[in-house]
């Protein structure tokens, strides 16, 4: 949802091109100075409407075609918000999330079956909430069917179905 592998210089070709139509969506380097080993500086800032919106656009793309359920990979990478305000934007995020729910929903009744929406995030509460994730609302919403916690790349991996989450933060 938010990859950021095209911010080496010479990722140049391969940066899509609504990032180079858009720089005002991205973060700015001092946002994540030294996120890589380089100012992250080509992921998308998700307390902007339009970013969202964007990524709204791609999903709808996707549900023109016939699948089981959807998976928003937001862990690769999720620097959706500034370190210092992920808890306060993280209603960006929900709302996000709660429009891919609305989306699914009415698809699912259209096609007469039940679409679930994986979201894969931090392994821990507190990660998942430090990055602008608040796993309670997802919970108490019924916003999500499963949820995959990760480190990064692909090791780390675990899976839980949603509803078991109680809302204590110390959890891990």
């Amino acid at each position: 949802v938010n990859d950021a592998h095209d911010l080496w210089d010479n990722c140049v070709d391969v940066k899509p091109l609504f990032k180079k139509e858009h720089p005002e969506w991205l973060h700015q380097p001092d946002a994540f100075p030294d996120k890589f080993g380089a100012p992250c500086t080509t992921a998308l800032d998700f307390r902007r409407k339009e970013v969202r919106d964007n990524r709204l656009a791609v999903i709808r793309e996707i549900m023109e075609h016939d699948f089981d359920g959807l998976e928003l990979d937001l862990l690769r990478d999720n620097v959706y918000f500034r370190p210092e305000s992920a808890l306060s934007d993280s209603y960006c995020m929900t709302d996000f999330i709660r429009q891919v729910r609305g989306l699914l929903d009415r698809l699912s009744e259209e096609r007469g079956r039940y679409l679930e929406l994986a979201i894969r995030i931090p392994h821990t509460v507190v990660g998942a909430q430090a990055t602008g994730f608040d796993l309670a609302t997802y919970a108490r919403e019924g916003l999500v069917d499963i949820v995959i916690g990760g480190v990064g790349g692909n090791d780390g991996f675990g899976s839980v179905r949603c509803g078991v989450y109680d809302g204590n933060a110390d959890a891990d």
